[in-house]
């Protein structure tokens, strides 16, 4: 009984480990940013937009 269970168990590994990895379609694709509209973004955006307002106006 135990070897049963065994060579089950072995087979069902190997056959796990052997199977092909999960390929999408679009795989060179860009993935979606799950946080696209989130409070960091959104932060982020407007720093970027501030540091670029500061470099055109200069130092004076």
């Amino acid at each position: 009984m135990h070897k049963i269970i065994l060579s089950i168990l072995v087979s069902v590994i190997i056959a796990g480990c052997s199977a092909p990895e999960h390929t999408d379609s679009d795989a060179g694709s860009k993935k979606n940013d799950p946080y696209e509209n989130s409070t960091v973004n959104t932060i982020r955006e407007n720093q970027a937009i501030y540091k670029e307002q500061q470099r055109m106006k200069g130092i004076y």
